[in-house]
C-alpha cells in the first residue's frame, strides 16, 4: 500500500509540474466515445500446487469528455457493458455473467511532438474506474457489492491530434494499462492465504481506445 500511495503521488507530481511549469500553456477542451476493457487474474494454490483459476474483466464503451492543458490531460467517462467471473478448477469451469455502469477518471502527463497537421505525444498516468452499479442474473449473483469492482490502474501509451484547424482537432488514444486488485480479489486472496498451505497470486492487464473532437481555448 505504501509503494502504491508513493507510485501516485510521484506520478501527480510529474503531470502537475508539466503542466504549471509554463505559464504559456494552451488549454483545451473536448468530448467523444471511449472503449475500455481488461481483467486480473487470480490464481489459487495449496500446498504449491494450483487449485483454481479466476478472471475477473469487464468491457466497457460510453462517452468520454477531456480538459487539455497541453502537458496534461484530465478525463471523465461514463462506461457501460459486459461484466464476467470466469472460474477453472479440477472439476471444470464456471461463469457468472452480468452487466456494469461506471466512471472512469484518468489524469495523464504528455510531452507533445508537433508535427504540422499531426501533433503526436506520449502518455502516462493514472486512472480510476469507479463501478456505479452492477447486475447479474439471480441464479448468478453472489455477496458481491459494486464498489467491490473498482480498479486503480497505471496506464501508458501514446495519443495523436489531427489538427483540422488552430482551434478545432481530432483526438485519439491508445492506452495500456496495469490493473491493481480489486476488493472482491483481494478478499477472495486474503481467505485462501488464510487456510493452511494455501497460496495466491495475481496480475490484471487493460487497454483504452479514445477517439474524440477537442476545441482550443
Amino acid at each position: 500500500m505504501l509503494k502504491k500511495k508513493l507510485l501516485v503521488l510521484v506520478l501527480v507530481a510529474f503531470i502537475a509540474g508539466g503542466a504549471f511549469a509554463q505559464s504559456d500553456s494552451i488549454f483545451s477542451v473536448g468530448f467523444g466515445f471511449m472503449g475500455d476493457g481488461g481483467a486480473n487474474i487470480l490464481m489459487l494454490y495449496e500446498d504449491h500446487f494450483l487449485e483454481a483459476d479466476i478472471l475477473i474483466g469487464n468491457v466497457g464503451f460510453g462517452l468520454w469528455g477531456f480538459v487539455d492543458a497541453r502537458f496534461a490531460e484530465l478525463s471523465i467517462a461514463l462506461l457501460g457493458g459486459p461484466l464476467f467471473i470466469d472460474i477453472w478448477d479440477d472439476w471444470g469451469s464456471d461463469s457468472l455473467d452480468g452487466l456494469f455502469l461506471a466512471l472512469d477518471i484518468s489524469l495523464l502527463g504528455k510531452f507533445p511532438f508537433n508535427l504540422g497537421r499531426v501533433t503526436l505525444f506520449p502518455l502516462l498516468g493514472v486512472g480510476y474506474n469507479a463501478v456505479l452499479t452492477t447486475f447479474f442474473d439471480y441464479d448468478d449473483i453472489g455477496d458481491f457489492s459494486s464498489s467491490d469492482f473498482n480498479t486503480f490502474r497505471i496506464q501508458a501509451g501514446f495519443g495523436l491530434d489531427i489538427n483540422f484547424s488552430q482551434s478545432l482537432f481530432l483526438r485519439t488514444s491508445f492506452l495500456g494499462a496495469y490493473r491493481f486488485t480489486n476488493r472482491l480479489i483481494r478478499d477472495i486472496r486474503d481467505y485462501q492465504e488464510a487456510i493452511p498451505g494455501g497460496s495466491a497470486s495475481t496480475f490484471g492487464l487493460g487497454g483504452t481506445v479514445k477517439i474524440g473532437l477537442g476545441l482550443r481555448l
